[in-house]
């Protein structure tokens, strides 16, 4: 404690010289205004109008929906949530999958199967 007391100059020296490397390296680092930060999942949202089985919704509804998503390409995970009005399917994608033709994909496959639902469910992507 004592050399640091006794040797001021080369102390203020030393911190001196720190603080202009950190101040020069953080000029130097990349700054965007708006990084890409799109994360590779879609979130398909299954609602009734009525209180259904959470069982009667998965077997009818969620099971067939998991089929057609699973048959676009780049699916990695599926996840679905259900209770007795609302079913959530979270699709996560491969890294480099274009999610906005993968989208309109999943959106018409979707569309085509909805027609065959029973009266009172929504499906939204």
């Amino acid at each position: 404690m004592n050399v640091i007391l006794n040797r001021r100059v080369t102390i203020s020296m030393l911190f001196i010289a720190l603080t202009l490397l950190g101040y020069v390296s953080y000029k130097q680092l990349p700054v965007e205004l708006l990084p890409n930060a799109e994360l590779p999942a879609l979130f398909v949202q299954v609602s009734s109008s009525r209180d259904v089985e959470p069982s009667y919704l998965e077997s009818e509804i969620v099971i067939p929906l998991e089929g057609v998503i699973s048959g676009v390409g780049g699916v990695e995970q599926i996840r679905s949530e259900i209770d007795s009005r609302n079913a959530g399917i979270q699709v996560n994608f491969k890294k480099h999958v274009n999610l906005k033709i993968t989208s309109l994909k999943l959106e018409e496959k979707i569309n085509e199967l909805v027609s065959g639902f029973p009266e009172g469910f929504s499906v939204s992507v």
